[in-house]
């Protein structure tokens, strides 16, 4: 287990492939972990960003989450690290919030594009 302090000033990024867990802090690879078990790449289970399997939340601010079907190349990773924001930023109502075990339904319509 890797315990690391986040800072609001570092980028973070994160991969797993083949059983190997690779995570870059501001563009640089700084740990590797190797995996021996089949559940990180189960559709059946849940999808925790900012909280463990048990529990063990993220006390800050998490924002663009992206998670893609691939490991990206060096050239993908450095392009995003360096990448200026330009999206334009839209208001989707007041904050929600969602207790373990709860739900929150978002609805949308727009332009079927991303940032990459």
């Amino acid at each position: 287990m890797y315990l690391l302090k986040f800072r609001a000033t570092f980028w973070w990024l994160a991969f797993y492939n083949a059983g190997a867990t690779i995570l870059y802090k501001d563009n640089i690879a700084v740990a590797t972990r190797t995996f021996n078990h089949t559940g990180v790449t189960s559709a059946t289970l849940p999808l925790y960003i900012g909280r463990g399997v048990s529990g063990n939340y993220f006390n800050g601010k998490i924002d663009d989450v992206g998670i893609w079907n691939r490991c990206l190349t060096a050239c993908e990773i450095n392009d995003l690290f360096t990448a200026s924001n330009t999206l334009t930023t839209l208001s989707a109502g007041p904050d929600l919030y969602a207790c373990n075990g709860g739900a929150v339904t978002l609805n949308g319509t727009g332009a079927q594009t991303y940032f990459y």
